[in-house]
């Protein structure tokens, strides 16, 4: 079995059913991965009772700011169905990786610091990862020390939500960062009490204004100062990050360029074959450089 499905209801989390007592421990010792699907409104806290700090997938959220509950079910199920080796390429070919820390409720202004980093050219290589990445079913406590772990900068979005008392990043997210001693960009979203801040966040460098490119730009490059790589390989890797959202937001434009890109520098006409199934060629010159991706979708 490669997979076991759980569709989550309130009777399901409150009923002591076989699937919570006996198949969920079951799929747990036998390595199978789970993947709980929320599918009506249920408290967080009787969720965890039965699954523990396990991500899921909501099917029942209407938050036009975060990745769709059909997109998220998309790649996770081609990921599973690929064993994630094609991702894995793909995520192989970062320079580097910055940790995105926010509140949920500064996701929009978080998605613009997001946007404003991979506007930087020598960013462009650079995966962030933030909590819309978690892969269902996995602890997310252990995803995200993880993520810290391989991160590079710690990224904060300051806004007046983080003075919030007991919020997760103030008791959990930048404690890890300063026991890693990562470096932190604390990018200001919106105007925040300096002082106040200071008596939370224990160390936090000056913030830095996000209308300020420059300043931004330069406490960027004081982390990864690393030279752009364009070679073919690392262009077509780099450029389906974007065009199937890895650890990058979306970005089919920025994906044509750089897939295009590596095609020419190739010298020929590129065709790259997905799922046995050819996309029309891109631009190039004389002769065909193929790239094949199994059990991968353009759609």
């Amino acid at each position: 079995m490669q997979l076991f499905v759980i569709p989550v209801t309130d009777k399901l989390l409150s009923s002591g059913c076989r699937t919570v007592r006996i198949d969920v421990p079951a799929a747990d010792r036998y390595h199978i991965p789970i993947l709980p699907i929320i599918v009506e409104q249920i408290p967080d806290e009787l969720f965890e009772r039965v699954f523990g700090k396990r991500h899921y997938l909501d099917s029942t959220g209407i938050d036009n700011t975060q990745i769709s509950f059909e997109k998220k079910l998309t790649d996770y199920l081609n990921r599973i169905a690929s064993a994630d080796t094609w991702s894995q390429q793909i995520r192989d070919a970062f320079d580097a990786y910055i940790f995105l820390s926010y509140r949920k409720k500064d996701r929009k202004a978080a998605q613009r610091l997001m946007n404003l980093i991979h506007k930087t050219p020598f960013c462009r290589d650079i995966a962030i990862w933030y909590d819309e990445y978690l892969v269902p079913g996995e602890s997310f406590t252990d995803a995200i020390k993880d993520a810290m772990h391989r991160s590079s900068l710690f990224a904060l979005a300051v806004t007046p939500n983080l003075l919030e008392q007991g919020n997760y990043v103030m008791m959990h997210e930048y404690p890890e960062a300063l026991k890693n001693n990562m470096n932190i960009l604390a990018a200001e979203l919106e105007k925040t009490d300096r002082e106040q801040l200071i008596q939370h966040y224990n160390g936090l460098p000056p913030t830095v204004d996000l209308d300020d490119i420059v300043i931004l730009g330069q406490a960027l490059k004081n982390t990864h100062a690393k030279k752009v790589n364009n070679e073919p390989r690392h262009l077509f890797f780099i450029g389906l990050a974007y065009l199937y959202g890895i650890d990058v937001e979306v970005n089919r434009e920025r994906a044509l360029n750089l897939i295009t890109d590596a095609a020419r520098s190739y010298g020929t006409d590129c065709q790259y074959v997905f799922r046995g199934r050819r996309s029309r060629p891109l631009p190039g010159k004389s002769s065909r450089m193929a790239a094949k991706a199994d059990n991968t979708s353009v759609e």
